[in-house]
């Protein structure tokens, strides 16, 4: 698909206001481009007025310009709630007419990265990994989701919001410290990681699903400390979903928090720049693993055999088109295939120096459709839904009602249909009310927004 530079107007020249039609004036998928960003062509899709733009070649998939644009927010309800190819996917997902998103976003898919990069702990752990029983879970204990609060059908509570901000915030600079004693030279404690998984277990037990929502809120900057607390989050919900035990579920954490060590090994120029990144910077990014793994040898001490496997293998992808060895599915490791896709919604949804974050409704398509043609396990992507929704947990809703709402827990196994709390459209200020969609037969959700408008 062609990408380009839209040439929109709006009612304002603020950067990241919501457009209008110059046709109909209806509110439309869309925000005023910021400088770099490359929209794709559009139509609109209440009175069909055509906007054009300029053709920017070679853009990697990864590394979409301006997702946002693909943002419903829309001027009256639609008929659907969910779109066909989501319904196709999650059979048994009941088909509705219509289309919830008339506008979509399609990237080429860019060459295989190749990291033929080695050292003693990567030989060793690949020699490790091709031992009979060395990609398998042990048996698991009792599943951690049994010592869950039930929390379902209420309110977030704003004490305990505010205290598990406090705590991400104190472990996101307890990563980053750690991050920056392998930049100086020094040796990371390892033990710190496994304390902050710990007190994500904890957090999780009060109330996972604002815990999954501090996961994948969209956050600018501290990357890649920042980045790797934020999959570690979402993994372990995900890996909670699964049914795994305590131990597996810090393995994976402690994993997840660690992957990125190697990245401070890497030349920041190379995932700091703003514009589009080359083949030769995915490269060098690619490297990361391998690099890390040398830190995990010299820096950090003893970090368990599970954890290393899942920092190693969690940018692999099932149909071997990952890094840093092209493994296919049934050589990566289960904690790593839930890591790979926790690693990629937290990506997408999270603004880079070259390109903004992705609204999450269509992050989950991305990562569905991405499902779709081989790259990510299908059990674990049904664990992030499990975890986020259709609709993810955060993210703002137009009812078929008339309503508005946000997004608050999951219904696993219904995906399109989580509790939501709502308020009357341009009365935001109310106190909402707290529906369940998977016990309101006659309600469902038409289409995501960007915003919920006064």
């Amino acid at each position: 698909m062609t990408i380009v530079q839209a040439a929109v107007e709006t009612p304002s020249t603020a950067r990241g206001a919501i457009g209008r039609c110059r046709g109909c004036a209806s509110i439309l998928p869309l925000r005023w481009p910021a400088e770099n960003e490359t929209p794709e062509d559009w139509v609109c899709a209440n009175c069909g007025e055509r906007y054009r733009g300029i053709r920017i070649q070679n853009l990697p998939r990864e590394y979409a310009k301006n997702a946002r644009l693909a943002t419903a927010v829309a001027s009256k309800p639609v008929g659907s709630h969910v779109d066909v190819e989501v319904e196709a996917f999650l059979n048994p997902v009941r088909a509705h007419e219509g289309h919830a998103h008339p506008i979509t976003i399609a990237f080429p898919d860019r060459p295989k990265i190749v990291c033929d990069l080695e050292n003693s702990f990567s030989r060793d752990l690949d020699s490790h990994l091709s031992l009979t029983g060395a990609l398998e879970l042990p048996s698991q204990q009792s599943p951690f989701a049994a010592e869950l609060r039930d929390v379902r059908n209420r309110p977030y509570d704003a004490t305990w919001i505010q205290r598990s901000i406090e705590q991400v915030l104190q472990s996101a600079d307890d990563v980053k410290n750690q991050f920056a004693a392998v930049t100086e030279g020094r040796r990371a404690d390892f033990e710190v990681f496994r304390t902050i998984a710990r007190e994500q277990l904890r957090q999780i037990v009060e109330d996972k699903d604002v815990f999954a929502c501090l996961g994948i809120q969209p956050h600018l900057g501290d990357y890649p400390s920042r980045h790797a607390l934020q999959v570690s989050m979402l993994a372990m919900s995900m890996g909670v979903a699964m049914g795994w035990d305590v131990v597996s579920l810090l393995d994976l954490g402690t994993g997840c928090l660690v992957h990125d060590a190697g990245m401070m090994s890497v030349d920041s120029s190379q995932y700091g720049k703003k514009g589009i990144l080359s083949a030769h910077d995915l490269g060098e990014i690619a490297k990361h693993v391998v690099l890390g793994l040398g830190t995990f040898e010299h820096r950090m001490g003893d970090v368990p055999e599970r954890a290393l496997i899942v920092a190693y293998q969690m940018h692999e992808r099932s149909n071997g088109t990952g890094y840093p060895r092209g493994y296919s599915l049934e050589r990566i490791h289960p904690l790593a295939r839930v890591a790979a896709i926790a690693d990629v919604f937290v990506a997408l949804v999270s603004p880079r120096p070259h390109r903004p974050g992705m609204v999450p409704y269509h992050a989950i398509k991305k990562v569905m459709q991405d499902t779709e043609h081989g790259l990510f396990d299908k059990q674990a992507f049904r664990a992030l839904l499990d975890t986020v929704s259709v609709f993810p947990i955060g993210s703002f809703v137009a009812l078929n009602d008339g309503r508005v709402g946000r997004v608050l827990r999951p219904n696993p196994g219904r995906y399109d249909r989580p509790v939501v709390e709502v308020w009357r459209r341009g009365n935001v200020g109310e106190r909402p009310a707290i529906v369940n969609l998977s016990e309101q037969a006659d309600v469902a959700i038409a289409s995501s927004m960007a915003c919920l408008e006064g």
